[in-house]
């Protein structure tokens, strides 16, 4: 973002008519350590053009947007401050933009957010569960009474964790809840302080890559019949499985997914 600003903006005397014409496009994410921020940088870059001008040949962004990455809690929080006009556009898991459009679950207190679109959908959002090898937790039920973080309010992971939990009879009674991003989760784990954290993202993603270096780690598996009732009820869930050696000496897991999504706003222009 940084280097993008200063691109915008370094333009000299010259430059001054181009630089008023400048409009900017937020794209929010999630926590530095998933995988929605470095993804969406390469977006912003991508479609980003402050000078205005390309080369014969060159594939070039928009003449004068300057795009941005921008950190946030995650997909609720992104869906709340693009309906709020507070963004123009942010990376959202499929589940929450199904809510968030229709009024349901996680926006029931909100309503509607019907001024949402759908600019693309992106690339499938693995749900891991993270342990370290020798916790001895080798199944969701196995979680009861045990210490494990669901990331913070806001976030996608939330809601998607909570999900999960359900469809095993767990809940914030039954389990010892924190609400830590994946970076804190992370680092707990490490040190012993946590059990197990949820984390909802394209692999590999950068912070179970840290604690697998720091630890050995391993993925509890997400099967059984409440998971198979639990996507019967919800289309934009789906069976799936993170691949052997994604995570390296970590074993092939059994899954759900749901997708990436960029959304954005009925009022911003279709340019």
């Amino acid at each position: 973002a940084a280097s993008c600003m200063t691109g915008a903006w370094g333009f000299g005397a010259a430059g001054t008519a181009a630089a008023q014409d400048l409009s900017l496009f937020r794209i929010g994410t999630g926590g530095i350590g998933g995988t929605y921020y470095p993804i969406a940088g390469l977006v912003a870059q991508a479609i980003s053009n402050p000078s205005g001008s390309c080369e014969s040949g060159e594939v070039c962004g928009v003449p004068g947007l300057v795009a941005v990455a921008q950190s946030s809690s995650g997909s609720v929080a992104n869906v709340k401050d693009i309906a709020a006009g507070r963004i123009e556009s942010g990376f959202v898991q499929s589940d929450v933009a199904f809510w968030a459009y229709s009024g349901t679950e996680a926006f029931e207190d909100e309503g509607r957010q019907g001024n949402l679109r759908a600019i693309a959908n992106l690339y499938p959002e693995s749900f891991h569960i993270v342990v370290r090898r020798d916790s001895g937790i080798d199944a969701v039920s196995d979680l009861l009474g045990k210490r494990v973080a669901l990331d913070e309010v806001g976030s996608g992971t939330l809601v998607g964790a909570q999900l999960v939990l359900g469809a095993f009879g767990l809940t914030g009674d039954t389990i010892d809840v924190a609400y830590l991003k994946s970076d804190d989760a992370i680092e707990k784990l490490v040190a012993g302080e946590l059990d197990a954290f949820f984390l909802i993202a394209g692999y590999p993603a950068k912070v179970i890559q840290w604690a697998n270096e720091n630890t050995e780690i391993s993925l509890v598996p997400i099967t059984g019949a409440g998971i198979d009732a639990l996507v019967e009820g919800n289309p934009f869930l789906h069976i799936d499985k993170i691949p052997a050696g994604i995570y390296n000496g970590v074993s092939e897991v059994k899954t759900l997914s749901v997708a990436a999504q960029w959304i954005t706003r009925d009022d911003i222009g279709a340019e």
